[in-house]
């Protein structure tokens, strides 16, 4: 019986490296997704530091190849959304630690307790809404293979999958 446990165990052992060698291999590689105009999402340099917080969404608007106006546009959308985050998501942790120390505590605060996740919903409630609204909004500023790949971004945002309680979003 512990032979056999062992040799499952070497087994899975191996068959996660081997996955894990593959997986670095793809990356390496640069297999995956291609954005507008044909670049890879990966090729476009990425700021260092606090840098990248200077202009919420240039990387992105990089990626999706924009200019002019449009870039303007986007980029105006992203940092409103930005800046509703900076507000929402501090209030969002402080809620969370606070119900937390109140359900430690020697005493908890029954009403508090009570209190709180409606807060905390409240809040996180008006950063989704935030979030949807800055999509739609981007959605109606860009065309074509940019509003594709915007999409595709949207699909894997992790904050975007919260709102879907049965898997993935709903694809067009």
């Amino acid at each position: 019986m512990k032979r056999g446990l062992v040799v499952l165990a070497l087994v899975l052992s191996v068959g996660i490296n081997l996955g894990l060698v593959g997986f670095a291999l793809v990356r390496h590689h640069g297999f995956g997704h291609r954005g507008a105009h044909g670049e890879r999402w990966r090729d476009i340099p990425r700021e260092s530091g606090r840098d990248r917080f200077a202009d919420p969404g240039a990387r992105l608007a990089d990626r999706l190849g924009l200019e002019g106006d449009v870039r303007e546009r986007f980029l105006a959308g992203q940092r409103e959304l930005a800046g509703r985050a900076r507000e929402l998501r501090p209030r969002i942790a402080d809620l969370e630690r606070e119900l937390r120390r109140e359900l430690i505590a020697p005493a908890p605060d029954r009403e508090r307790v009570a209190a709180i996740p409606g807060e905390l919903a409240a809040a996180q409630s008006e950063l989704e809404r935030a979030f949807a609204g800055s999509v739609l909004a981007t959605r109606e500023i860009l065309d074509g293979d940019a509003e594709r790949d915007y999409l595709r971004f949207v699909e894997r945002f992790p904050g975007a999958r919260r709102p879907f309680t049965e898997g993935r979003p709903p694809r067009d």
